[in-house]
């Protein structure tokens, strides 16, 4: 869908990741689909084409049709439709993203829940407004209250860290309780690394197993690979990895794709290595548009992981990854200004920009460098150690061993 919308508008990326089959409406877009299937109803040709589009059948004649009811819509103060043409400017470059958070508000002010949560997301980064966490927990807690679960999740995560909000142990657990509740992947993994460590709970090996279990029957990456090897040490009891996700990344799942690829490319207790099987799936995921498949690829190209190096190819594949606003192509593309490559300067600043914005969609590698900059004052960062050591926490909670190190340097 998004494809077919970013055609027919030009300024807008491509930003679709696992795209349901032709017919299937993903839960976020059955409002507006809804909305579409209303003026349908009465002859309405935008919205007929909507309709399509919306399931994945229109062709680039009806998105154009599609773009023109969207944007009427949306002026007409329809909810559903401000929040979709939002989602698809911020999408389109940072240079829309003032646009975006404009018809973000207009779908807040008709108090529209996933506009909460999408424009929290934009606070929380200061993308397109100037960052503000307080702003973010006050967005995140009302889409939270009403079931979003990425809001609940998000609003735990702040009462850990204690930014936006103060640092609270029995909020962060309520919180992440209700997102795991909800389906949430994350929550259950943060959850788990609660229980594991003891860390604002009581120390609780068996529920810490069984959180993770949880979020490695729901494929959250970071359960999935300790549950590979075993780095947990608690028990765990999904059945072989390997077979649910070939079995899904065969029916056209990009995340399952990627986790197969990287299997492949090492090889485990589950799965023979096979280098070049793992490079197939790779470029498959990101062709298809998985944004972390394509952050992947260009990681590979910028390292010669698997392929012969390529700068040029590096970047293009991250471009298209930072597009989609993923972390990991997010702080590669960070890693990329900083050092420098032969396509590119080092850029500092730049550098600077990217990493800050993978840190605050909760990348390890980038909260743990934004930790130390901040603590020392370096790369155009405020000098400020309270700050340092809340990136330092959140990173530390994902293992990063350096920002473990660095809290225990700083007396925690």
């Amino acid at each position: 869908m998004h494809r077919l919308i970013a055609a027919s508008l030009l300024c807008f990326a491509a930003a679709a990741q696992g795209q349901p089959p032709a017919g299937k409406v993903h839960a976020d877009i059955q409002p507006l689909m809804e909305l579409a299937q209303q003026f349908a109803a009465q002859g309405d040709a935008g919205a007929q084409a909507a309709v399509k589009v919306l399931s994945n059948a229109g062709n680039e004649a009806e998105a154009r049709l599609f773009t023109q009811w969207l944007v009427e819509k949306a002026r007409k103060g329809h909810a559903p439709a401000q929040f979709q043409l939002a989602l698809q400017l911020e999408s389109a470059a940072e240079s829309r993203l003032d646009q975006a958070v404009e018809w973000y508000q207009r779908a807040v002010d008709q108090r529209y829940v996933l506009a909460y949560n999408n424009l929290a997301v934009l606070y929380l980064q200061g993308r397109g407004v100037a960052k503000n966490p307080q702003k973010a927990a006050e967005l995140s807690r009302y889409a939270a209250e009403r079931g979003n679960a990425a809001a609940a999740t998000r609003l735990g995560t702040l009462y850990e860290t204690g930014e936006g909000v103060p640092r609270d142990g029995a909020q962060a657990l309520h919180w992440h309780e209700k997102a795991a509740a909800l389906g949430s992947p994350g929550s259950h993994t943060s959850l788990f690394f609660m229980y594991a460590r003891g860390e604002m709970v009581p120390k609780d090996l068996v529920k810490a197993a069984a959180y993770l279990n949880q979020a490695a029957e729901l494929e959250e990456p970071i359960a999935m690979s300790m549950f590979l090897d075993n780095r947990a040490k608690v028990p765990v009891t999904v059945q072989s990895p390997s077979t649910v996700i070939r079995k899904a990344a065969e029916s056209g799942d990009g995340a399952a794709q990627l986790a197969l690829a990287l299997r492949l490319q090492s090889g485990d207790k589950y799965i023979a290595k096979d280098e070049a099987a793992a490079l197939r799936w790779l470029r498959r995921a990101a062709s298809e548009g998985h944004a972390e498949a394509q952050a992947q690829l260009g990681y590979q190209y910028l390292m010669g992981i698997g392929v012969a190096k390529s700068d040029r190819d590096a970047i293009d594949w991250t471009r298209m990854a930072v597009k989609a606003n993923n972390p990991m192509g997010l702080a590669n593309m960070g890693a990329m200004h900083l050092m420098g490559n032969s396509m590119m300067r080092p850029d500092p600043k730049q550098a600077a920009d990217f990493f800050r914005r993978a840190a605050a969609l909760e990348h390890p590698r980038a909260l743990q460098l934004v930790g130390e900059w901040t603590e020392n004052g370096t790369l155009g960062f405020k000098r400020d150690v309270a700050a340092a050591k809340g990136y330092y926490r959140r990173a530390a909670k994902q293992g990063d061993a350096k920002a473990i190190a660095a809290l225990k340097r700083l007396g925690e």
